[in-house]
């Protein structure tokens, strides 16, 4: 075995022997990265034009790869030399590239999904933004109500007037100008500092959406309240809450209508009389234990125009869901006083609707959403689809409103105001004569359903039901 000295004289002559390495340098324009630097002293041993036929294979097969596995090839001139995408970000950004190329992604898959799933509602269920049915005006036009403040410090005239009509109800909204303008200040300041999406729905349920205290449904007192129900839907079923039908078979896949809004706000069955209550669960959709049932109006908060489309969606699928649901116990009602499914016409369903608020950012859209309705005479058979007359729905917008503005905040505020104003007077007073209607023809309880002589002219009957003092309230 060699001896210690004998290894390290052997190990020395290597070492003179060896070839000089290749330096190692950096260039200014690319700090971080070594690359071989050759010298007169050290040539290098490589043939230029081998090596750039070497990077041509090498773009060629990768971009041979994005081909075949069906994704869109980039244009060679934004490949690098070794065939890797080149980031199109500035050269001044201050965010990694993998960062900002993902949240680039990010918003285009949103945004992509938002317009497919808009394609889908119209192209199979016909159910669409109708711009066409744009009504921009005043709530109290709208409605035709009387105007009942449009300016000044009326905080007390205007909540304690709906109260008048809605004696047990506390959600009504004030609308003095000073109020208005520290709620336009905030959003001003979160746009600013750019808050983020639970900030904005924070602060828009605080200034626009207020809540009544929840009663028990055993409960036999009567009361005129709304349900305020957040973050949370109803999931279509085969019994009471069934989709909307598809329309145009096989032009896309069919789409879920299970969503949960932001804010919904719904009638309590506390409104009816304890002897009608027992018998709403099989006619229509309700919740918690027989606590509230149809809905009158859906908000959804967004924090930019970059999701406006698919607040949109949410409220417009949401919304319909309720509608098709009520239109069936319309027409459930009308057969069951004896019309023929195939005689029912659209002034039938003319006071069908529902409504919706979506909050993008600093902008507030109310929205009427009604439904589309088909005539007997665009039926080619015989037999009446169970559906009928639902034809799908369409949504128009009734006012856009920047509520930086302390106005815009006072005229939004009205609408809210009136809004509610439908929900529990008209709409109300509508949804109970359909269940009426519905109960007297299926024999339950009909000794103990009283009718108002508006009552007896709406469903047709003859004016011999004992009529009570509650009439009016059921």
């Amino acid at each position: 075995m060699p001896s210690a000295k004998t290894r390290r004289k052997r190990k020395d002559d290597r070492l003179d022997n060896a070839p000089s390495p290749k330096r190692l340098c950096f260039t200014a324009s690319a700090p971080s990265e070594p690359r071989l630097c050759h010298t007169p002293d050290h040539p290098s041993d490589v043939d230029p034009e081998e090596t750039a036929q070497i990077w041509s294979d090498v773009r060629r097969h990768k971009l041979d790869l994005l081909k075949s596995s069906k994704r869109p090839a980039p244009p060679e001139e934004d490949m690098d030399i070794d065939g890797t995408t080149i980031s199109s970000e500035p050269s001044g950004s201050t965010l990694p590239s993998s960062v900002t190329q993902r949240n680039k992604r990010g918003r285009g898959n949103k945004e992509s999904k938002a317009k497919l799933e808009a394609t889908i509602l119209h192209d199979v269920y016909n159910i669409h933004l109708d711009r066409a049915g744009d009504e921009i005006g005043d709530a109290y036009e709208h409605f035709g109500t009387r105007q009942l403040a449009k300016e000044g410090d009326l905080e007390l005239d205007v909540v304690q007037r709906y109260r008048t009509v809605h004696t047990d109800c506390n959600i009504w909204l004030a609308l003095d100008k000073s109020t208005a303008e520290d709620y336009a200040a905030q959003y001003m300041n979160m746009l600013q500092v750019g808050e983020n999406e639970a900030k904005f729905s924070h602060r828009g349920k605080q200034y626009f959406f207020k809540e009544d205290d929840l009663r028990s449904p055993a409960d036999s007192t009567r009361c005129s309240s709304a349900y305020f129900k957040l973050e949370w839907g109803p999931s279509p079923n085969d019994d009471t809450l069934l989709s909307p039908p598809v329309l145009h078979v096989g032009r896309a896949p069919d789409l879920s209508f299970y969503v949960k809004p932001d804010c919904t706000y719904w009638l309590t069955s506390r409104r009816l009389s304890p002897d009608i209550r027992p018998h709403l669960m099989g006619m229509t959709y309700m919740i918690h234990n027989k606590l509230a049932t149809a809905p009158y109006l859906t908000i959804e908060f967004k924090k930019d125009n970059q999701t406006e489309e698919a607040a949109q969606n949410q409220v417009i699928k949401a919304s319909t869901l309720i509608l098709y649901n009520r239109l069936l116990l319309r027409r459930r009602r009308l057969v069951a006083l004896g019309r023929e499914p195939k005689s029912l016409k659209t002034e039938d369903f003319s006071d069908l609707r529902h409504y919706g608020i979506t909050f993008v950012g600093g902008s507030a859209t109310v929205f009427k959403i009604v439904p589309k309705l088909r005539t007997s005479a665009d039926i080619a058979s015989e037999v009446v689809p169970e559906h009928f007359p639902w034809n799908g729905a369409c949504m128009s917008k009734l006012a856009t409103l920047d509520v930086v503005e302390a106005t815009n905040i006072i005229d939004l505020r009205r609408w809210v105001n009136e809004i509610h104003n439908w929900g529990l007077g008209p709409n109300n007073i509508s949804f109970v004569r359909d269940v009426k209607g519905t109960l007297l023809r299926k024999g339950h309880a009909t000794g103990k359903i009283s009718l108002s002589p508006e009552d007896k002219r709406v469903l047709g009957l003859e004016p011999d039901h004992e009529e009570n003092e509650d009439s009016r309230r059921e």
